[in-house]
């Protein structure tokens, strides 16, 4: 298993902002654009919500919750996410919530992404150009990348540019002409976020609790939801043990909240702590002319 605590990186981001003006730099990135955020009021102090999507895209992510679910983050000192997936609610979090951030999860590919923000250069120069028609894109896909810069890209377009949102495999699965250079619009942020005091491994989540768990730890849980698809399976598992999960959640002495799909058994196997019902807005399936919103679960010990 992988276990990597990033320190501040120095980043040479002159020659990026001259090309992206508009952009934050990562001097800068910890007093956010107003234009880039939305206010909002917490129980302790008002904070800054940032609009920013997640680096790469994933059936399922919080960013469409992301107000909701950080409204309802309680005081603490250390954050941690055993299962990280997409990130959006880490991304958007404002930093002053949190001293230190654990980020974990067991699916290495996730994990390697992730990692890979770090490693991919800012300078946009070293990037791939035109990916902006369904034909360049795949003629990019096809070739095996040679740098961190062409990683980033290839594994942009396998989270982003497939049918409905399903991940891409090989070219001929690529659906959506979305530009994937377009992450450099955000890399400088991403790249400050994840220097931001933060410890990413590679683990299963029980190790992760057991290992952060205080009084003054809080834990997003988003554990894949019932009837998940093989390709979003647990790490390298295809299913996932939710009474395990319970006996985890039951020895937290800190505070969590966890966000499930709804259903009968979800509600009984987690009916001791507090649930709370909100629904989603369904964009994959809109695409799809099944315009069917989902209801979610937000679960908490507090």
């Amino acid at each position: 298993m992988s276990n990597i605590t990033l320190t501040p990186l120095r980043i040479e981001d002159a020659q990026f902002a001259a090309a992206h003006p508009s952009l934050i730099t990562a001097r800068e990135a910890g007093v956010l654009n107003e234009k880039r955020c939305k206010n909002t009021n917490t129980k302790d102090n008002k904070t800054q919500i940032p609009n920013i999507p997640p680096p790469f895209c994933r059936q399922g992510n919080k960013f469409p919750m992301r107000e909701e679910i950080i409204r309802l983050i309680p005081k603490h000192t250390r954050y941690v996410e055993p299962f990280l997936g997409s990130g959006a609610i880490f991304y958007n979090k404002p930093v002053v919530l949190s001293q230190e951030n654990i980020l974990n999860d067991l699916d290495k590919h996730t994990y390697d992404q992730h990692r890979l923000i770090i490693d991919a250069p800012i300078d946009p120069t070293k990037y791939p150009r035109h990916l902006n028609t369904i034909p360049a894109i795949k003629r990019f896909y096809r070739k095996t990348p040679k740098n961190a810069a062409e990683r980033l890209i290839h594994e942009k377009i396998e989270a982003c540019n497939g049918f409905s949102g399903s991940p891409v495999r090989l070219s001929y699965g690529i659906y959506r002409k979305a530009d994937p250079t377009k992450i450099l619009k955000n890399l400088t942020f991403y790249k400050s976020r994840l220097n931001d005091n933060v410890t990413l491994l590679n683990q299963d989540y029980a190790t992760v609790v057991r290992t952060y768990d205080s009084p003054s730890t809080f834990f997003f849980f988003d554990p894949p939801y019932e009837r998940t698809r093989s390709i979003y399976g647990y790490g390298e598992h295809k299913t996932f043990d939710y009474s395990k999960l319970l006996d985890v959640l039951r020895s937290i002495r800190g505070k969590f909240l966890m966000t499930i799909n709804d259903s009968p058994n979800i509600r009984e196997v987690f009916r001791q702590f507090r649930i709370q019902t909100t629904r989603v807005y369904a964009r994959w399936s809109r695409k799809t002319k099944k315009a069917t919103d989902r209801k979610e679960l937000l679960i908490m010990n507090y």
